[in-house]
Order: structure tokens, then C-alpha cells, then sequence
């Protein structure tokens, strides 16, 4: 859940900062040390006192939750569940400021203080806090929605711990009155009934482990750059899935290791020879429906396994019908080495892509080829499209790529000119950016360039003639602002990716000028979801005949009226 995510060590490029040094983020490379040190006590001491620093107290109320939630589990860590309770009280509050009340990340926090609290030994503490998260989960979820039962169950076994008996077996009588149907996202995977398996095919620059008798390793690779290697993973995806995220193991549910019924989790790697790779996913393309790809290339603190898992999540969320493929430059996956992964981004690494993405665009026999980068991940995208609009990789004309998404990009906005941008046009039918004013990695990332403005700073606004320029800030994210394209503005990029609707058509947004304020209540979610999906499937035309005639008057939990105007938005149609 969004508070949940580790703010401190993601907070990377501010201990490279001197400039930055003297608002309190110096408290942040304390805390990250001491964690590493395994001193959790020192950790949630150097927190607790960024938070009363001016950079601190400059932060929005959505990373304070996080950064209190990452004090809560230093001090359980150091043997203080009490500290651990008060911290989480203190995040319960921002995070309400932050998202509302209603808001499934709160669940997180009321079970995770449940848990501090019955370390504590505190029953009455305990048990008010799990009726709190039991009383939430019931409002998000509804009564009888199944995804109910293993929270309940969770806080029933808590409870049980301090004696509470009586509201223990009315948790576990509610868990089991709870049978309604699991959400589903859907995604271009198979499905059990109890976690669902998304196949994502990877191409990554990063060298492969040698292990035992020199042998390079099938399934493991490391951040040093290397040869091309190819393949497919598996992951799982918990029933429960919560859009944008990753769910991981905590501590508080008592959970110690990966399990794909909860978590999502990386369960199969399988290297593949380069023909080999190609003839996979051109079979699997041949066998979808949409015939489309899409290629996400992961960006800055990303190891292959965490960068597969991102990948794995972003084909669920957005249902991938075709072949997602994972591009993997070799990332250190290490919040202290941002400087080493800026290194990756030269020439070699731009070749690597670029030829990549023309076997991509020759050999998968796709109808749509679509391409996200994240974060520093953009610094490999725009040298590599460079180079195939120059000529300087491929033979013959060089591909076009349908959309081309630059999500919070690491990219000097002095190296990302009109010229440029003229240039990428020859190879891309059309490019958009999603921005933020609370991008906190990208504002660090620029104190660290030495005040070098970023393209994914939305403030001020950059207009480049033909780029949808989108400043998501209003958009849901993680702690650190760096993932709003993934979670809270995920409607409008399937606006985007699945209906090819214009900045200008999509309900989200607002024009403001020449660029675009993502708007999250600016139109029925839920009726654009409809229609962008229908439109992907049967096209506008086909789209707007169906819907304008006799059929059911809700469709999906919009109605019918809502869903036409919608579409016919979407679409450009009066």
C-alpha cells in the first residue's frame, strides 16, 4: 500500500546533495546507514528527527505517512512496539490527510498497529485497533467480498494473542460469511483460483551470475553490463491485487516469506537463445486477440527481479493482450548508487535498446507496439529512438512505434529539444509525458545535476510541439511521487494505450494552456474504463453502434448513457 512503501531508502540521491544537506536530509543518510548497520533504534531516531527538520516538515501529509511508517518498523525492529504503536497512530492521521478515510492503504496501518500493539501486551489497545480495520476493510471491500476473509482471519489470529477470544471468534464468523467474488483486473495470463500467473518476456543487458564451475546462471544476472540475453519469467499475482501495487511480505501479518497466493512473487525464470526468444513472442502475439506488445523499461534502483515484478504488475493493470516484454539495463538496485546507474546510460546501452527494439518492430509481427519507460529508464529510451531516427541502427525505414510513454523522466530537459523531439517523431505516431510538482526523486536527482531542470518536472511546464506534456501531481502515487503513472493515474494511460485517444480527449485531463493537469475526479472513471475498452476491441465506430442501441442499461458499474458519452468522447465524435 502507498504508505507502506519505504520512502527512506528510495530517498537515494538526497545524501549526494549538499544543497540539500542543510534542510535535514542528512537525517535520511543517517537512517539509512544505521538500518544497514542494523542499528533500528539509531534509524528510527535519525526519521523521527528529519521529520522535525525544515525538509521534513516541508513534506506533503502522503510522505510523512510514509516516512512514520518506516519509523514504526525501525522501532519494533529495535524492541520498541510501543514507539512502533505511536508512529503508526501518527501515520493513521497523514495518510487520512493524504487520501481520505476510505482509502485501502489505511488497512495497512490499523492491522500493522493491531500487531504493535498486541507486542505491546496492550488487549483493550488491540482489540479497538483490529475492530477499526475490521469496520475499514468492510466499508472498502463490502460485508461479503472475499477479500475481506484474510484480513479478518489475520486480525482474529492477533487478537487471540491478548486473550480477546470473544471478538476473535466474531472476526473469523465474518470471514467466513465473506464468499463474494475477487477482483480482477484481468491480464494477459493464466489464472488459478488462487493467484493468477503473468508471463512476461525479458530482454536484459545485464551479465549473467556465474556460479559454481564458471557456468553463467539460467535464471540469474547481475547489474554488471553484458551480453544481450533473453527469456521469460513468471510471476504471481495475488487475488487481492491492489492496482500500481507490489505486494510484498510484512512483518506485522506475520509474514516471513513470499506467497504467490498473497504476494507477487517471481516464480519462474527461463533464458531463451535470441531466435528462439522472438519465435515465443511472435507465437504468443499470433495467438491474442489486440496482436499488440507492450515494452516497459524499468529505471533507476531496480534489480531484475524487483524491474520483473513492475513489469509483471503493469501488463496485469493495464491487460495486456499480447506480449509484454521487459527491457532490463543493468541497474545496481541500490539506493546508494545512483551515480554508477547514471553511468549505465551511454552509447552502448542506447545500441543495445535501439537494435532491440527493431527486432522488436521486424520480428513480432505486432499490429501495436507500445513502449513505456520509467524514471531513468528514459535516459535509455530517448538515446536509443535517437538512434533509430538517425539511421544509425536498422537497415531500411526505421520503425514506428504506436505510443511511446516517458513516465517521470530522469531526462535533462536541455538534452530533450524540439529538434529532438522532431527527430523521435519520424519513429513514434505519438509521445506523452507524465510529470509531477511532488516528484521527490526527480527533484533530488536535479540537486544532484547541479539545479538541471528534468523533463518529468512538471513546474513550469515544458511544451515541445508534439508531446502531450501531462502533469499527474493530483494523480495517487508512492511516497517518494514517482510512480504516478502506474497507480493513480492508470485510467487515463489505459485512456491512452488502449482507445490511442488524444491528451485532449481523455476526461481526465484538463488543458492548461498547452499541456494537461491530470484531474482524478474529472469524469466517470468507471465509463471511460468501459469505453476505452470497448473501443480497443471493436474500434470507435462499431463502439458507438453498440451502445447507441437496445442492450443493458449498466455496463460494468456505469451506465449505458454514461459509457456512449465516454466513448464518443474518447473518440472525437459530436
Amino acid at each position: 500500500m502507498r504508505a507502506l512503501i519505504a520512502v527512506i531508502t528510495s530517498s537515494f540521491l538526497l545524501i549526494a546533495a549538499p544543497a540539500l544537506a542543510q534542510d535535514g536530509y542528512e537525517r535520511l543518510t543517517e537512517a539509512v546507514a544505521a538500518e544497514n548497520a542494523g542499528d533500528f533504534a539509531a534509524a528510527e531516531t535519525a526519521l523521527l528527527a528529519f521529520l522535525d527538520s525544515d525538509a521534513g516538515l516541508a513534506q506533503s501529509a502522503a510522505q510523512k505517512a510514509a516516512t512514520l511508517a518506516r519509523a514504526a518498523e525501525m522501532a519494533r525492529r529495535a524492541g520498541a512496539p510501543d514507539r512502533a504503536a505511536a508512529h503508526l497512530s501518527a501515520a493513521i492521521i497523514a495518510h487520512v490527510e493524504a487520501y481520505g478515510e476510505g482509502d485501502s492503504g489505511l488497512l495497512d496501518l490499523w492491522e500493522a498497529k493491531t500487531a504493535a500493539l498486541v507486542e505491546v501486551g496492550d488487549a483493550d489497545g488491540a482489540a479497538a485497533a483490529a475492530e477499526t480495520a475490521a469496520d475499514l476493510a468492510k466499508e472498502i471491500y463490502g460485508a461479503k467480498h472475499q477479500a475481506v476473509r484474510p484480513i479478518l482471519n489475520r486480525l482474529a489470529d492477533l487478537v487471540d494473542e491478548v486473550g480477546a477470544e470473544s471478538l476473535a471468534r466474531t472476526l473469523r464468523s465474518k470471514a467466513a460469511a465473506a464468499t463474494g467474488a475477487t477482483r480482477s483486473f484481468g491480464a494477459a495470463s493464466s489464472s488459478g483460483d488462487e493467484f493468477t500467473l503473468v508471463e512476461v518476456f525479458y530482454a536484459t543487458s545485464r551479465q549473467a551470475k556465474v556460479i559454481a564451475g564458471g557456468r553463467e546462471s539460467e535464471t540469474e544476472y547481475t547489474s554488471i553490463p553484458g551480453p544481450m540475453s533473453y527469456g521469460r519469467v513468471l510471476v504471481s499475482v495475488p487475488p487481492n491485487h491492489d492496482m500500481g501495487e507490489i505486494e510484498n511480505p510484512r512483518w506485522w501479518r506475520l509474514e516471513f516469506r513470499p506467497d504467490p497466493k498473497k504476494h507477487v512473487v517471481l516464480t519462474d525464470v527461463t533464458r531463451y537463445e535470441h531466435d528462439r526468444f522472438f519465435q515465443r513472442v511472435h507465437d504468443r502475439v499470433a495467438d491474442s486477440e489486440m496482436r499488440e506488445v507492450l515494452v516497459f523499461i524499468h529505471g533507476y534502483n531496480a534489480t531484475f527481479e524487483a524491474s520483473a515484478k513492475r513489469a509483471a504488475v503493469l501488463s496485469y493493470d493495464l491487460r495486456v493482450d499480447g506480449a509484454p516484454i521487459l527491457y532490463s539495463w543493468p541497474s545496481m538496485g541500490d539506493t546508494l548508487s545512483y551515480v554508477a546507474d547514471i553511468s549505465k546510460c551511454d552509447d552502448a546501452e542506447w545500441t543495445m535498446l535501439a537494435r532491440f527494439l527493431d527486432d522488436v518492430a521486424e520480428k513480432t509481427d505486432a499490429d501495436r507496439i507500445q513502449v513505456i519507460a520509467h524514471s531513468l529508464g528514459n535516459c535509455m529510451l530517448v538515446g536509443a529512438l535517437d538512434k533509430l531516427a538517425t539511421g544509425q541502427v536498422g537497415e531500411g525505414a526505421p520503425p514506428v512505434f504506436d505510443e511511446v510513454v516517458f513516465a517521470a523522466p530522469d531526462v535533462s530537459r536541455r538534452n530533450f529539444t524540439q529538434e529532438r523531439a522532431d527527430r523521435l517523431k519520424t519513429v513514434t505516431k505519438r509521445m506523452s509525458v507524465y510529470a509531477s510538482t511532488t516528484d521527490v526523486a526527480l527533484r533530488a536527482s536535479r540537486a544532484v545535476r547541479r539545479g538541471e531542470p528534468r523533463l518529468g518536472e512538471a513546474e513550469p511546464p515544458y511544451i515541445i510541439d508534439g508531446v502531450d506534456f501531462v502533469d499527474a501531481s493530483d494523480a495517487p502515487s508512492d511516497a517518494l511521487g514517482h510512480m504516478h503513472f502506474a497507480e493513480g493515474a492508470v485510467d487515463d494511460l489505459r485512456a491512452l494505450l488502449w482507445a490511442h485517444a488524444p491528451a485532449n480527449k481523455r476526461c481526465l485531463l484538463k488543458a492548461t494552456g498547452e499541456t494537461f493537469k491530470f484531474i482524478p475526479n474529472g469524469c466517470d472513471r468507471s465509463a471511460m474504463r468501459q469505453a476505452a475498452s470497448m473501443i480497443r476491441t471493436f474500434g470507435i465506430d462499431s463502439t458507438i453502434q453498440a451502445l447507441s442501441g437496445a442492450g443493458p442499461e449498466s455496463i460494468g458499474g456505469a451506465t449505458r448513457d454514461a459509457v456512449l458519452s465516454a466513448a464518443k468522447a474518447l473518440g472525437g465524435v459530436e
